[in-house]
């Protein structure tokens, strides 16, 4: 009989123990209502297990081995699994667990399905965790990993989740194939050392809500997202620390008005291959160094900035910025950069407003690309420009420059009102400067030199 009113009788025996010196063959049982339904210290092997109303469903302990296919756990106060030793689980399904699967020794499991819990699984210091497909729905964390621990997850489908990725203190956490639905957030953190979140198709954040944080990321080590798709709903990425947080083949779609969708922030290093991102708010970076490859920047009907930039050191190649065209669009901007340095092979903007606004920023780029927008292409304000091929293209000024200095090769000026204005301050140098249907009275004109 249950002790209380409120309490289902978990821990009335204290339940059933292979010792150390024993090995146990328990198939198609049901054991229910102890502090630990069957706990291992020797070796077992089991099949068609069923365990109930537990402190501990199936705890293996340090020493202890086991072999189970079919196990079934339905509420467990305080561990569905419990694994110190070595343990082989085939196809178990963990109902209403405090924390489903608890690893700090060597675990592999096949079709794990947890559903109702506060956490699916969480290795700890000196496991070594695999799981070989993972279905979880109404947990509030779906997974984590402690320092010290290795974690391997392969094809994982989250439903109804607070937070997919618990990262704190992870050194080694990888997951390969995750698709997530209905859920809030997908990583969240403290000083995440070494994660991986490999083919990822993910739908996060809240419709109805004015903004929430779908990735808070404070990486002290390698971080990576690769080949991932992730819709966010009035929610935004955030990446941090002093590591190197990585996105390769990455694709950002947000709804989120009136905040950057995607933000790195701190002294660390964030590396781009392949991204895109499709959001009116845009990217914005603060003190972080990049490494940018193939990034795509859209802002749709949005102002931008598409990325703004303040401070740190910037290799790119190839970084397109762009909007959709209006020809009332007096205020979107495609790159604000203020107080660092950048190194380009290829930047462009499209139907943006002012293309580039760099103040006190040193750019090098083999060529500018500045291209139908409605203010300038290129506005600099003490600030340095070098660049091997620029083109601008029908915005009233093409180059706007205050107390800088513009070095071309080649420069393109196709339909301005006037190609380059520059003040008393400014100078250029412009080898080969090809001016196409202006419609001023100057190619150049200003005070400076």
């Amino acid at each position: 009989t249950p002790l209380t009113a409120g309490s289902h009788g978990s821990g009335l025996w204290p339940g059933v123990t292979v010792d150390a010196s024993s090995t146990a063959w328990i198939n198609g049982s049901d054991i229910s209502g102890a502090e630990g339904c069957l706990i291992v210290a020797g070796t077992l092997n089991a099949d068609g297990l069923g365990l109930s109303k537990c402190m501990v469903g199936l705890g293996v302990d340090a020493g202890g081995a086991a072999t189970v296919e079919d196990l079934s756990v339905n509420t467990a106060d305080v561990y569905g699994v419990r694994n110190d030793g070595t343990l082989d689980l085939i196809m178990p399904f963990l109902t209403n667990t405090s924390i489903g699967l608890i690893a700090a020794g060597t675990t592999t499991v096949s079709d794990l399905h947890i559903d109702v819990a506060l956490q699916g699984i969480k290795a700890t210091s000196g496991a070594d965790l695999t799981v070989l497909g993972l279905t979880t729905t109404d947990v509030r964390i779906a997974m984590g990993a402690d320092a010290g621990a290795l974690v391997e997850v392969h094809d994982a489908d989250v439903d109804g989740a607070d937070l997919v990725v618990d990262g704190s203190d992870a050194e080694a956490l990888e997951v390969h194939g995750l698709e997530v639905t209905n859920s809030e957030r997908l990583v969240q953190g403290v000083a995440v050392q070494g994660l991986l979140l490999q083919d990822v198709m993910a739908t996060l954040g809240d419709s109805t809500a004015a903004w929430s944080s779908a990735m808070d990321l404070p990486c002290t080590g390698t971080c990576t997202i690769t080949n991932a798709s992730l819709t966010l709903l009035n929610a935004s990425l955030h990446t941090s620390g002093t590591g190197t947080s990585t996105f390769e083949d990455v694709v950002v779609t947000s709804s989120l008005v009136g905040r950057p969708a995607v933000q790195s922030t701190g002294n660390g290093h964030v590396v781009a291959d392949g991204l895109t991102v499709m959001a009116e708010g845009g990217v914005l970076l603060r003190d972080v160094d990049t490494t940018l490859e193939a990034t795509h920047v859209d802002l749709g009907l949005g102002v931008g900035p598409a990325v703004d930039l303040m401070a740190g050191t910037h290799a790119w190649g190839e970084v397109v910025l762009e909007r959709r065209y209006r020809s009332h669009d007096l205020s979107s901007v495609g790159l604000v950069a203020r107080f660092t340095t950048i190194e380009a092979d290829a930047l462009t903007s499209w139907n943006l407003s002012s293309g580039l606004v760099l103040e006190s920023t040193d750019l090098h780029a083999s060529s500018i690309h500045a291209m139908d927008g409605r203010e300038v292409g290129l506005h600099a304000l003490d600030a340095s420009v070098h660049v091997d091929d620029l083109s601008t293209r029908v915005s009233p000024k093409g180059v706007d420059l205050t107390g800088s200095h513009l070095q071309v090769s080649t420069w393109s000026a196709d339909r301005h009102a006037l190609a380059l204005d520059l003040d008393g301050t400014s100078s250029a140098t412009v080898r080969d400067f090809e001016v196409v249907g202006g419609t001023g009275s100057a190619d150049a004109l200003g005070d400076g030199a």
